[in-house]
């Protein structure tokens, strides 16, 4: 059976289902980690690793790249960091 679409809110403030939007891929500017996520990072992904392996740098740097402009490749969105 088909399953609901997420509750989301609307531009109008207003609780209900929506279509999804279309999703930016969001670059990391690593040439290499960005081919093998398939263009950057796409959908909500999992960053696990040991202590100083640069996984909260990375994060803050998926931060900026969200809000650049797509002349540059950013995805020209907003990032809610939680």
């Amino acid at each position: 059976s088909k399953l609901p679409l997420p509750v989301m809110v609307s531009s109008n403030g207003r609780l209900g289902y929506e279509e999804p939007l279309t999703r930016t891929p969001i670059i990391t500017l690593i040439e290499g980690l960005d081919r093998a996520l398939g263009g950057g990072v796409q959908a909500l992904t999992e960053i696990s690793g040991p202590p100083s392996s640069g996984k909260t740098q990375l994060c803050m740097q998926l931060a900026v790249d969200a809000s650049l402009p797509p002349s540059v490749g950013g995805a020209a969105g907003t990032t809610i960091w939680v």
